[in-house]
Order: structure tokens, then sequence, then C-alpha cells
């Protein structure tokens, strides 16, 4: 028996959810299709809802077994494919939600837990019931959720306001609610709001509201995208109410997935009264475990395995689109992800290395996180930011009127003022151009400047250089500049 974090828990209230944890092995070519196994509790236990889920093989693609557990009857039936017919050795896992009967345990005791399989009895050890534990009798505000025992909608929470519960007089109240997790949604038509008295009955622990009626007249404002709402319920002269409704999440739960909900109340022109803060642990059952206890390793490295500091990482449940971190990468190149789900994982690089270009998204699945470790880890490889640099030569000299123009030219690739590389030719075979291209465009984390250099300028040229967008972002023209030698003819009139 195990609680929501994955931790052995022999104990708790009429309020605490357990999961209990069963490995099973079938005996070899005894079951067939249709063949039944039925798994049941003492009456001292039930399980926490109706739910139906399927045992899938090591592929999760192939089933192995339907499963439909009843409260009521407190049973959790298998029902077997012909899988078992043709595989041998075949052994697995259930999960499953249970909670304390309290309709048959009242008050602190230690129970001995067994289980029945079939006509087999399987003991689970000794859980220590705590005790019953009720409203606060001082309580001003409180909100509770819940899913129904019989619920056939896997995608529904119930939610539930008391307001003004021990009668205070209060002026301008007004109840805001926010949702705080991914994938939640108010169902609009489910709003009931009642008003009356509380009363608390020390007999149950329970505030009760006997006199309550439906009210029509108050209105329910939706705020922050469909996200929040706000009643305004006028002054309360002890009075109270009861507010209900529904969310609907666009996504089926995993087991011990958590969703949070806020809500307050306020009176005075926005004095807070008392606020309270849901979390409701979604319970159900399955084949397989989960919980808020897996970690995924990101490994960044460059296109030679260094590792890269300074990469952030968005990571983003793909179920219910959540974001659930940002994390940036240490010295070693590696961020870590904890408290996950086994779920899939969208990883989007939002800030890459100074000098690196970003990767595109990549994913993670729920399978790799199904190892002893419970971790996932993924290497994602930068590969190094480039640029290119256009050297162009042109030649003013009158179209080489003195015939002393060579034919090439070797020009000098400089980065940060040092030789990069060795020299270049440029000549009419390549109409004077030359692109260097793959040039890093950082180094240590700083911009590297490039420039270009004539080697051995031609006898009788001056060069000048400028720059050049005609090819390139970045680029350079060199002119080699000669000016031809005049002849003065001088002649004598006769």
């Amino acid at each position: 028996m195990v609680d929501q974090t994955g931790q052995d828990k022999y104990s708790g209230s009429n309020n605490s959810i357990r999961n209990l944890k069963i490995n099973f092995a079938l005996p070899n070519n005894v079951i067939h299709a249709g063949d039944t196994s039925t798994i049941s509790l003492p009456d001292s236990f039930t399980f926490s809802s109706a739910t139906r889920f399927n045992v899938y093989a090591s592929d999760n693609t192939t089933l192995v077994a339907r499963a439909v557990i009843d409260p009521v009857s407190r049973t959790l039936v298998l029902t077997y494919t012909d899988y078992p017919e043709t595989h041998s050795n075949v052994t697995g896992s259930l999960q499953a939600a249970i909670k304390i009967n309290t309709q048959k345990i009242t008050h602190e005791q230690t129970i001995p837990l067994s289980i029945h399989v079939g006509q087999n009895v399987v003991r689970v050890g000794d859980y220590h019931y705590t005790g019953f534990i009720g409203d606060s009798p001082t309580e001003r505000f409180a909100k509770w959720g819940w899913r129904a025992s019989d619920e056939t909608n896997n995608k529904i929470l119930h939610y539930n306001l008391r307001v003004n519960a021990t009668g205070a007089v209060l002026k301008n109240v007004h109840v805001t609610d926010q949702l705080q997790s991914a994938g939640m949604s108010y169902v609009k038509t489910s709003f009931h709001i009642f008003h009356g008295h509380w009363t608390y009955n020390p007999a149950t622990s329970y505030w009760e509201m006997n006199d309550r009626r439906e009210v029509t007249d108050k209105t329910v404002s939706y705020t922050n995208n469909d996200q929040g709402f706000d009643i305004d319920l006028g002054s309360l002269n002890t009075d109270g109410y009861l507010i209900r409704y529904d969310v609907d999440l666009n996504h089926v739960p995993v087991n011990n997935e958590l969703f949070k909900n806020y809500a307050a109340t306020w009176h005075n022109d926005h004095q807070l009264y008392q606020d309270g803060q849901n979390g409701y642990i979604w319970q159900s059952a399955s084949g397989q475990a989960n919980g808020y206890n897996y970690t995924l390793v990101v490994k960044k490295t460059d296109e030679t395995s260094t590792p890269l500091k300074g990469a952030s990482f968005q990571i983003t449940r793909d179920r219910s689109g959540q974001i659930i971190d940002t994390v940036t990468t240490n010295d070693q190149g590696e961020a870590t992800v904890t408290g996950l789900l086994m779920d899939d994982y969208t990883i989007s690089e939002t800030k890459a290395p100074a000098g690196y270009d970003f990767i595109d998204p990549v994913h993670v699945h729920a399978d790799q996180f199904d190892n002893t470790a419970k971790t996932a880890v993924l290497t994602v490889q930068d590969k190094t930011l480039t640029t290119q640099l256009d050297v162009d030569k042109t030649w003013d000299d009158h179209d080489n009127q003195d015939g002393i123009r060579p034919d090439h030219v070797s020009v000098q690739l400089y980065a940060n003022d040092q030789p990069s590389g060795s020299p270049v030719t440029l000549n009419a075979a390549n109409n004077w151009h030359h692109a260097f291209v793959n040039l890093p465009v950082m180094k240590n984390g700083k911009r590297i400047t490039y420039t270009v250099k004539e080697v051995n300028v031609p006898e009788g040229y001056t060069p000048s250089m400028s720059m050049s967008q005609a090819r390139c972002d970045c680029g350079y023209t060199i002119t080699n500049t000669h000016t031809p030698e005049v002849t003065r003819i001088q002649g004598v009139k006769t």
C-alpha cells in the first residue's frame, strides 16, 4: 500500500486515499480467452471509484486483459484475452485507489488488511486508521472537490464552495475562483447557487444547510479568459451560500495527477476575508504505476560532444499542453526536471548558447521512463552558427593601359586580426571573387570580427577596401588603383 508519491503508507484518516499495488503472475497453459480473476477487498475498505481500464503487454499495444472496478461489491475483475494462451510466464502489475469504508469503521483502530484473489487470501499488512476528520466548527470559508464513485465521465471534477459557515455579518461579499492546472475548464451549465443558514452538526462533524433554496439572481462573471470567475453575493447577515459547479478536463488523467484550484471570499471593497487552495489528486486504477516521481535529464553538447552550458529548454506535457518547467544547462551541459508523470513530453529549446543554432523540438515518450531509475536521459546536439564572407577584386587602371596588371592576386582572411587559413587566389577564371564559407560566428562567447587583406600588392598599385553587400550580408571589395603615365609630346612650328 503506497501514497501518491509511491512511498509505503499504512496509515491515514477517512480523507486518505491509498494505492494498492498488486504484482501478479499467470500460470502457463491454464488461462484462456474469457477467463476471469476477481480481487476482493474486505468490508473495512472500498475502492475509491468505479473504473474500467485495460492491461497491456510491455509493447503498450497488445491487450492482455480488461479490468472493471466496482466499489459497491469491492471487487476488481480481470477478463483475459487470448494473450495468456499464446505466451508463457506472463507477469504484470495493477494499481488501484482504495480508502477506508467509514460505514463499517467508525473510530481509530488498527485493521488487518488481506485481499481475496479467487479462493486465495493474500496478506497485505496492518493499516492504522487514525480516525474521522470532519469540518472545522470555526470555519469561515471552505472549498473541496471530488470525483463521484460511480462516475461514467472520467474527465469531470465536482466542486463545492461553502461561504460564511459561522454566520458573520459581512458587506459587499464577492467569491472568486481560479483554475490553476492546465487542461481545466468550467462547465458553465453546471453552476448552482444555494442560499440559507449553516449549522454545525456535532454528531456528524459536518456543516449542514437545512433551509437552503436555489437562487437565480446571482450572476457568474467569468474572468481571466474563462479560467476564473467572480460572483457578487451582496451583503450577508448571518446567512451563507453553497456554490456548486463542475470542471471538465481536456484529457483523461493518469493516476495521482494533481489538479489545483484556488478560491477566496472578499468583503468591504475587496478586503480578503478567507481564501483556500484545493489540490485534488486524481485517483483511479491502471495496469501500470504512475506518480510524481520520474526524472528527465537533458544533456546538451556541440558537434564534438563537448558539453554546452547556458542552453534553456521548455518542457511541455503533450497530453494537457501544460508547460511543466523551463530549465538551463549547467557547466556539465545538463539540466534536470523532477516530479514528472510517466507521460509524453516535448522539449523545445528557448535559448541557445552563444554561437550555436536552435534545435528543432524533440519528444520524450512515456516508455523512455520505464526503467529501474525512473529516469529518461535525452542528449541533444547543437550546431555551431556560421557565416559567410565574400571578397571581390576590382581594378581602376584605365583597363590595364600600362600593361602592368598581374594575372592574379592573393588575399588573406583574418579573424580578430589573426590570419585564418591560407591565402586564396583571385583571378579572371574565378571572376576575381572568393567566398569564405562556414565561418564560426562566435569564439569563447564573443563574436568574431572577420577582415581580409591583399598579400603583396602589385607594384604601381594602391589598394583601397570597401564593404560590399552585393553577394551576402558581409563582404569586402578590394580596389587596386593605378594612374597610367602621361607622355608629353612637344613640337616647334616653323
